[in-house]
């Protein structure tokens, strides 16, 4: 802030009694880029890659939510990863190694939605032609 002193929503990340996992997430990438663009972008790039057609039949727009959760388990993969993300949707009861009820639980369609958002994720509007010259145009957003 103007005064030197750190601002509340900081003030709150510098103190872990204070915050949670949420607070350092939405510090690094705001509420409004993934509720609003990056759901939007999904949702339109899934739209035209006829979601809802025999690939993904019972495909449904992604909500909010479901860009937490599932950008949340690639981030808890990253941290603890297993060979294949389908082992996340594994039951205990069938691999204790693997499973875990948690991630069954949290994910609402399981391994199902998880591919569809893999399949149709987009940072980037996919209405906008890739400008020439720019390689890493889809990810560009992430760095503005």
């Amino acid at each position: 802030s103007e005064s030197g002193r750190p601002s509340a929503k900081a003030d709150r990340l510098l103190d872990p009694r204070k915050s949670s996992p949420i607070d350092y997430f939405d510090a690094f990438i705001p509420p409004t880029e993934r509720y609003v663009k990056w759901k939007t972008h999904s949702n339109v790039y899934a739209t035209t890659k006829g979601a809802s057609t025999d690939s993904y039949p019972d495909f449904k727009p992604f909500s909010a939510a479901d860009m937490d959760t599932i950008i949340g388990l690639h981030v808890r993969n990253g941290l603890s990863p297993v060979p294949d993300m389908k082992y996340n949707f594994t039951k205990l009861a069938s691999s204790f190694v693997f499973g875990d009820s948690r991630v069954i639980n949290v994910v609402t369609g399981g391994f199902r939605r998880f591919k569809e958002f893999k399949a149709f994720f987009h940072i980037q509007d996919p209405r906008v032609p890739q400008p020439e010259g720019k390689v890493f145009w889809k990810v560009e957003p992430l760095f503005e």
